[in-house]
């Protein structure tokens, strides 16, 4: 998903290690971290942190998920009330706010504890979130996975952070150690999700898409997998150049072009769509790119670079 410092990202290498578990002045067993949510992402975050030395409690809706991960430094527990009791970081990896919401709210204390969302969700729910730790005394972070659970405290793995300064402060080390690129990108507490719904949504996966419409093409047809293999890692090299220059073009408002203008993509682009629809192959997502670069032409920015259609899809988000 990129270096950190694209999205100036502020990380540090995780220098290892958790605190030493003790018993807190009320008998609940202290933990480093609670993990809540024993999906395969919570789980996978339970192990790392565990392997990076910390000790964690976790629990999850169905107890018998929370119960398969235990282990030396990971405890179950059947309360989401003892988990928060028992840790000074709390990471919510359920599937949607709401989801999280739910499972929280019956814990009317937070003071002390920090508070880590890793759900899904819109910026308007991000902000919903924040004001419900406020008004129960925790530090809030939310967090947007841009990874898979097998990548988890890998050096490569990105886990983006927004939201309160000190508590990433606070806790930056133990949040380092489920990801090396990841970091904390703004104060601003929407700013992770934002990331999420742009890049993992709206690129990672319509881009991943396209591309499995593109190959069951070419390999339905008889092209070598090896063939495919080849180019792809050409057109994958080109597209991250393209990028950084999409993004300069659309923060600068620049998109004047000596290469390759939007009449010279939408030409080739019709032109593509309409040999795999004569094949019987729908090409859904190059139908709606052709619909972008016609739009823009309308427009009449047909003489610009690519990234000119961010002129339209503009005037269309602002209307909307």
């Amino acid at each position: 998903m990129g270096k950190p410092a694209s999205v100036g990202i502020r990380a540090r290498r995780d220098e290892g290690g958790g605190e030493a578990v003790a018993d807190s002045s009320d008998g609940t067993e202290s933990r480093d971290v609670a993990v809540l949510g024993c999906g395969l992402m919570g789980a996978a975050l339970a192990r790392a942190l565990a392997r990076s030395g910390h000790s964690v409690v976790v629990w999850n809706r169905t107890p018998e998920r929370a119960e398969a991960l235990a282990g030396e430094r990971i405890r179950p527990v059947r309360s989401v009330g003892e988990a928060v009791r028992a840790s000074r970081l709390v990471l919510a990896c359920t599937s949607t706010y709401e989801s999280a919401l739910s499972a929280l709210d019956p814990v009317a204390d937070w003071h002390g504890v920090a508070l880590v969302n890793l759900a899904s969700g819109a910026p308007e729910e991000v902000e919903q979130f924040e004001r419900w730790a406020a008004e129960r005394g925790a530090e809030y972070l939310d967090g947007s996975i841009a990874c898979y659970p097998q990548d988890i405290g890998s050096p490569h793995a990105m886990i983006v952070y927004s939201g309160s300064p000190a508590a990433w402060s606070k806790h930056e080390q133990t949040l380092m150690s489920l990801g090396g690129a990841s970091g904390h990108v703004s104060a601003r507490v929407a700013d992770a999700s934002l990331l999420n719904v742009g890049i993992v949504g709206a690129f990672y996966v319509a881009a991943l898409s396209a591309y499995v419409e593109a190959a069951t093409y070419v390999l339905g047809r008889g092209v070598s997998a090896g063939a495919l293999r080849e180019l792809s890692q050409v057109a994958i090299e080109s597209l991250r150049r393209a990028a950084e220059e999409s993004a300069a073009a659309i923060e600068s408002g620049n998109h004047e072009t000596d290469q390759a203008t939007i009449e010279t993509y939408a030409e080739g682009a019709r032109a593509g769509l309409a040999v795999m629809r004569s094949s019987g192959q729908q090409a859904r997502l190059l139908t709606a790119a052709v619909e972008n670069l016609t739009a823009a032409e309308a427009a009449g920015l047909g003489k610009l670079g690519f990234s000119a259609q961010a002129e339209v899809l503009g005037v269309a988000a602002e209307g909307a």
